[in-house]
């Protein structure tokens, strides 16, 4: 994973992980195992952004996969959560992350 260099998109990136961490924990259609998974998803996340911690292959695939079944769950029944998630998605492959 490399460090961010672009720090308007890192602020970009922060505010949909902010938006994303409310907009999961005012849900009704999540339990408390899955919200706890996702802020846990998300902190690996935000860590990532700030302080460049690389990821190993196996912890990125891993990443990567939940993001993927997440959104996939959120789809129809969560529009705005799985927009955001998909918006957050393109601006971390933005960031080359």
């Amino acid at each position: 994973m490399n460090t961010p260099q672009d720090p308007d998109k890192l602020a970009e990136v922060r505010q949909k992980i902010e938006e994303l961490r409310r907009l999961l924990e005012q849900s009704n259609a999540i339990s408390s195992e899955q919200l706890e998974e996702a802020n846990t998803q998300l902190t690996v996340v935000a860590q990532a952004l700030e302080g460049g911690h690389e990821l190993s292959g196996s912890a990125e695939t891993s990443l990567a996969d939940w993001w993927r079944g997440a959104a996939s769950r959120f789809e129809a029944s969560h529009p705005t959560i799985s927009g955001i998630m998909e918006r957050l998605l393109h601006g971390l492959g933005e960031l080359g992350i």
